[in-house]
C-alpha cells in the first residue's frame, strides 16, 4: 500500500539578506538592515543598526512583527511581536520567531516606537526550510561516523548524507543507554540504513535508548537479532530499544528477523520497530516482513510486530498520549510457551499482538493496521501445575494498566494457539482431542484470545470503528477447558450482573461465565392447619416447620404443628437484593429453606475465543468493531480502511 507515504526533501538552510535603508525622514532617525537564517519551524533575524543616539538613550524602541500570507498572497498579521533587546551594542541585535510552518514564506517588519508613534523602518520576506531542525546539523556519511559522532554528542542534531551499510559493524560500540540516552535529532533525509546486527544489551536497537529525541526520514532494511541462547531482561527493536518522550516519524522498516529465548526471570519487550516506548509519538512508521521467533517464552513477555509495549505514561488522566497514527506492521510471531517452575510464575504472562503486545496508560492508536500471523504452542515440558497468563490479539494483546482508545484501525490476522504440538492443516480431530488433554492454564490463571483485542481492563477503554479479518484460517484455539469460578470471581461477577437467570451468560475480565442452576426465590404465606390422624395427606400439602425450614409432611405425627403454604415466586430477586428485609425461600425436594443470600452455580470458560474482541468488563465500550466478510458495509469506515480491505482482503 501507498497509504501514509510521504516524500521528504533534502535539508536546506536558507540564508537571506535584504537591506532596505530607511529614508532619512523618520523622526527617530533610525536606519537598519535585516538578514535571516531559518529552519523548519524557526526564523532568526539579525538586525544591523546605524549608530543612533535615540537607540542608545532608549527613546527609540525597536520591535519586529510577524506576518503570514493567505492563499491570495495578502499579508496577514500573526500577532507574534518580538521586542528587540541589545547586548552591549546598540548597532546589532538578533531575535528568533518560533512555532512556524515548514517550507513557508513569512513577512517580518521592523518598527520603531518613538515619540508616541510607530515608524516602519524596513521589512524582510523569509522562508522556513523544508527539512532540518532548530540547530545546525552535523553530517553523518559513514557507519563509523554514526557511532562515534552520536557517542560524542548525544544531544546533537544529525543529518544523514549517504546510505549506510552496517555489514560487519559492531553496533555494541554504541554507548547509548538509560544513563546516557540520545536526546538529539536524527534526520535520515530519505537514505537507507541496511544490514544491522543487534547485540545483546539491555536496550537493543539502532538507537538503544532515547529521551526527548526526534528520529525521522529513513528506511531500515535487513535487521538481524539472534538471542537464541537465553536472554536476560531487555527491550529490543529495530529502530529504538527504549524510547522516552521521543518522536519517531516517516520511517520504513523492512526485513527484521529476531530469534530469542528468554531465561527464567527475563522481562522481555520485543517489537519490529520499538521494544518499549513511554509517552512517545509514532507517525507514519511502516514495518514490513517482521519475523519474531521465541524458542522459549518463559516468564514475562510483551511482543508485537510494531512494538512490545506502548506506554502513555499518564495513568489516571484523560490525556491520551503514547500516540501512534498512520502506522502499520506486517509479519509473523511464533513462540513456544515454556514454564517449568511454579515458584516465580505468579506474575508470569505472555502478551502478544499483531501491532503491539501491550498498551498501557492513557494511549491512543488511530489509523493503523496490522497484518499478522501469530502461532503459539505450549511446550510439553510445561506441566499442568505451571501457571501463567496468556493474552493474544490480532491488533493489540491487552492494556494491562491505564486506559486505551483505538479508533479506525484494522487487523488482518490468523491466530493459532495449541497445547503440546503445532497444529497444521493435517491435524486430525483425534489429534486435537489429545491436545485438549494438556490444558493451557491451571489454577485460576487465564487465556484471553481475540481477533482484534485480547483483553481490555479499564472502564475508560474505547475501541471504535475498527475491523478484523482473517488471513486464511482465522482463529484456531485448541485446549480450551472450563472450571468452577473462584469466590473472588463470583464477587466480581455479582457487582457486574444484577439479575442473571438460568442459561444466561455474562463476562468479566476476559472470563466467560455460564450461569446455571439459579434457584427460584419465593415469599411464603403460612397458615396453621387443623390436622388429625384421619387427615388425608395425599389430598393436600401440609408442612412442618423446623427452624427456618418448611418440610413437606407425608404422615401425621401427634403433637406437631402443621401449616399450609401459599408460595409466590419473586422474579425480582438478584445479587443486590437485601435478604434481611424480606424472607425469601428456595424450594427443593419438598423443602422450603429460608435463604440468607443470593446464590447460584457459575461455570467459567477461561479460554475465550471471539473473532472480533475477547470478552471484557466493558464490552459496552466496544463500538462498531466488526468482522469483515464479503458484502460487509464499509460506508461508516474511512477511505484508509476501505483501500486496505480492497487491496489486501480476499472475501
Amino acid at each position: 500500500m501507498k497509504i501514509f507515504k510521504r516524500i521528504t526533501a533534502m535539508l536546506a538552510a536558507v540564508l537571506g539578506l535584504v537591506i532596505l535603508a530607511s529614508c532619512g525622514g523618520n523622526a527617530s532617525g533610525v536606519e537598519a538592515a535585516m538578514s535571516y537564517t531559518s529552519t523548519m519551524t524557526t526564523v532568526t533575524i539579525t538586525i544591523d543598526f546605524a549608530a543612533n543616539d535615540n537607540l542608545t538613550s532608549g527613546a527609540a524602541v525597536p520591535t519586529v512583527k510577524q506576518y503570514s500570507y493567505d492563499e491570495d498572497g495578502n499579508e496577514v498579521y500573526d500577532s507574534q511581536v518580538n521586542k528587540i533587546t541589545f547586548d552591549g551594542s546598540y548597532t546589532e541585535a538578533e531575535t528568533t520567531f518560533t512555532g512556524l510552518d515548514s517550507d513557508t514564506y513569512y513577512l517580518f517588519k521592523l518598527y520603531i516606537t518613538y515619540d508616541s508613534s510607530d515608524e516602519l523602518i524596513t521589512s524582510l520576506k523569509a522562508k522556513t526550510s523544508s527539512t532540518g531542525s532548530a540547530d545546525s546539523a552535523t553530517e553523518i556519511a559513514t557507519t563509523d561516523e554514526f557511532i562515534t559522532k552520536i557517542n560524542e554528542d548525544v544531544e546533537g542534531n544529525f543529518v544523514l548524507t549517504a546510505d549506510l551499510d552496517f555489514t560487519g559493524v559492531d553496533l555494541s560500540e554504541s554507548k547509548l543507554s538509560s544513563s546516557n540516552p540520545f536526546k538529539g535529532t536524527f534526520d535520515g533525509q530519505g537514505h537507507t540504513i541496511s544490514n544491522v546486527t543487534l547485540y545483546a544489551q539491555t536496550n537493543t536497537a539502532l538507537f538503544n535508548y532515547t529521551e526527548e529525541a526526534t528520529i525521522k526520514n529513513f528506511t531500515m532494511d535487513t535487521v538481524i537479532g539472534d538471542f537464541s541462547s537465553g536472554r536476560a531482561s531487555a527491550q529490543i527493536g529495530a529502530v529504538v530499544g527504549t524510547a522516552i518522550e521521543t518522536v519517531v516519524e516517516d520511517i520504513t522498516v523492512n526485513n527484521v528477523d529476531i530469534d530469542i529465548q528468554g531465561n527464567t526471570s527475563a522481562i522481555l519487550r520485543v517489537g519490529g520497530v520499538a521494544g518499549y516506548a513511554s509517552a512517545s509519538t509514532f507517525v507514519n512508521v511502516q514495518a514490513t516482513a517482521i519475523d519474531i521467533n521465541f524458542t522459549r517464552m518463559r516468564q514475562r513477555v510483551s511482543v508485537g510486530l510494531f512494538a512490545g509495549l506502548l506506554d502513555g505514561n499518564a495513568v489516571g488522566t484523560d490525556d491520551f498520549t503514547g500516540l501512534a497514527t498512520g502506522c502499520s506492521a506486517a509479519g509473523s510471531i511464533k513462540g513456544v510457551l515454556y514454564f517449568i517452575s511454579t515458584s516465580t510464575t505468579a506474575d508470569a504472562f505472555v502478551h502478544a499482538g499483531g501491532f503491539s503486545g501491550d498498551v498501557s496508560s492513557p494511549s491512543l492508536l488511530t489509523n493503523c493496521y496490522a497484518d499478522a500471523t501469530i502461532a503459539l504452542t505450549r511446550s510439553t515440558a510445561t506441566s499442568y501445575t505451571n501457571e501463567f497468563n496468556l493474552v493474544v490479539g490480532g491488533f493489540v494483546g491487552t492494556n494491562h494498566s491505564g486506559s486505551l482508545k483505538i479508533t479506525k484501525c484494522f487487523a488482518l490476522a490468523d491466530i493459532t494457539v495449541s497445547s503440546g504440538a503445532e497444529v497444521t492443516s493435517e491435524t486430525t480431530t483425534s489429534d486435537i482431542e489429545v491436545l485438549n488433554e494438556n490444558v493451557l492454564t491451571e489454577g485460576g490463571h487465564h487465556a484471553f484470545i481475540g481477533g482484534f483485542v485480547g483483553g481490555l481492563n479499564q472502564v475508560f477503554d474505547e475501541v471504535t470503528d475498527c475491523y478484523y479479518a482473517a488471513k486464511t484460517g482465522a482463529i484456531a484455539v485448541y485446549a480450551a477447558t472450563t472450571r468452577e469460578a473462584t469466590s473472588t470471581e463470583i464477587t466480581q461477577f455479582e457487582k457486574q450482573v444484577s439479575s442473571p437467570v438460568l442459561g444466561s451468560t455474562a463476562t468479566i475480565k476476559g472470563v466467560k461465565f455460564d450461569v446455571t442452576e439459579v434457584p427460584a426465590y419465593y415469599t411464603l404465606v403460612a397458615t396453621e392447619a387443623t390436622v388429625t390422624s384421619e387427615t388425608d395427606f395425599t389430598a393436600a400439602d401440609y408442612y412442618t416447620l423446623s427452624g427456618t425450614v418448611y418440610s413437606k409432611a407425608s404422615e401425621y405425627t401427634e403433637g406437631k404443628t402443621y401449616y399450609t403454604l401459599v408460595a409466590t415466586e419473586d422474579t425480582t430477586v438478584n445479587a443486590s437484593t437485601s435478604f434481611t428485609a424480606t424472607a425469601y425461600y428456595t424450594y427443593a425436594d419438598g423443602v422450603y429453606t429460608k435463604a440468607s443470600s443470593y446464590t447460584y452455580t457459575l461455570t467459567a470458560t477461561y479460554l475465550v475465543v471471539d473473532d472480533t474482541v475477547a470478552y471484557t468488563y466493558n464490552d459496552s465500550k466496544v463500538n462498531n468493531v466488526a468482522v469483515y466478510t464479503a458484502g460487509s458495509d464499509l460506508s461508516a469506515f474511512d477511505s484508509f480502511v476501505s483501500d486496505f480491505v480492497s487491496a489486501n482482503v480476499t472475501a
